[in-house]
């Protein structure tokens, strides 16, 4: 019995091993089918390559088949009217279907003061600002370029400050912005410095009356000039000196955000506050030097008229008078000098 299991196994063990002979036969064929194929794959790509190349040659040849004495070991040279010719820009009314407007101004080159701007740089912007079907509209050209009219002269002024190389005389975004940033701030007329103040009738009059809180307050920022004067505190140090008077709560509910404020870089056509005339007198104002205590005005919507607010404090830390007083002022200057890109029909 246990013979007959043993033989049994046996038989199975071997019918295993001729099943995995037979599947490696058909996969051995099956292999070679398939590189056979890829030879011949192979062969009939580098026969129809060498037909193309040996194709190639024949028309090469025929194309010099009429210059008997061509020596072979040169290179062919190309003729001097060839080159002369791939010189030649491309014709005019070629561009003018392009452009509507003439083109060869911007073609050599058109300065602004010391920048080059060309019709490189206006199809660059075009791009930026306007489809393909804006082309033939002029107006389009015309707000382009006022853009790079605009651009070249804030790089030209920048280049006559120092803050840009005189190499870099050409459109260069970075130098625009760089340019831009400086005449918007210390290149053009400015002021900075410091507020503190206290308000004493801030939209709605105080509970204890209006008079009372002038003179419960006035104290306070009196004493606090003083200890500026003297150099015992800064002008922020002031202001928090405010922020912490909780007393001033019930007089101002916001007097910790209206204690203290610094401003810079402010235009004279720029407001620093609502009262017109308190805008006014910080111009009157030397650099480094601190006000006298001012009575500053809030306008009352309801009653359509100003009232006196809060006291006020100013010091101007610097003041720069220019030449422009803004960077419209300098850019409307220059054009006016006759510093513009003008597109003609």
């Amino acid at each position: 019995m246990g013979n007959s299991i043993i033989n049994n196994r046996i038989k199975i063990i071997i019918l295993i091993l001729i099943f995995l002979f037979f599947l490696i036969v058909i996969l051995f064929f099956f292999l070679l089918k398939q590189k056979n194929i890829k030879n011949n794959n192979f062969s009939f790509n580098q026969e129809k390559k060498e037909n193309i190349i040996s194709s190639k040659k024949e028309v090469n040849n025929n194309l010099f088949s009429n210059v008997s004495s061509f020596p072979t070991s040169i290179t062919p040279k190309i003729t001097s009217q060839y080159k002369e010719a791939k010189k030649i820009p491309p014709p005019s009314y070629l561009l003018n279907k392009r452009y509507p407007f003439k083109t060869e101004i911007l073609e050599k080159g058109y300065h602004i003061g010391k920048v080059l701007v060309n019709l490189e740089d206006l199809e660059k912007k075009f791009k930026l600002y306007f489809s393909d079907s804006g082309r033939s509209d002029i107006n389009n050209w015309e707000k382009i370029a006022s853009i790079l009219t605009e651009e070249a002269i804030l790089i030209n002024e920048g280049i006559k400050e120092g803050i840009i190389p005189s190499s870099e005389n050409y459109i260069y975004p970075p130098n625009v912005n760089k340019a831009r940033d400086y005449f918007e701030t210390e290149g053009t007329t400015y002021i900075s410095g410091e507020v503190i103040s206290i308000w004493f009738y801030n939209m709605n009059p105080p509970k204890m009356g209006v008079e009372t809180a002038k003179k419960k307050v006035y104290p306070i920022i009196n004493n606090l000039r003083e200890r500026i004067i003297n150099n015992e505190i800064t002008m922020k140090q002031a202001g928090e000196i405010i922020a912490q008077t909780e007393e001033l709560k019930e007089i101002d509910p916001a007097y910790k955000t209206n204690a203290y404020t610094n401003f810079s870089y402010i235009k004279p056509d720029q407001q620093i506050f609502n009262d017109p005339h308190l805008n006014q007198i910080i111009w009157n104002l030397n650099e480094e030097e601190l006000s006298k205590i001012l009575i500053g005005k809030d306008f009352s919507l309801s009653n359509n008229s100003w009232y006196e607010a809060f006291y006020v404090l100013i010091k101007i830390n610097e003041k720069k008078i220019k030449k422009f007083e803004n960077i419209e002022s300098l850019i409307n200057n220059r054009i006016n000098e006759g510093l513009k890109i003008e597109i003609k029909n």
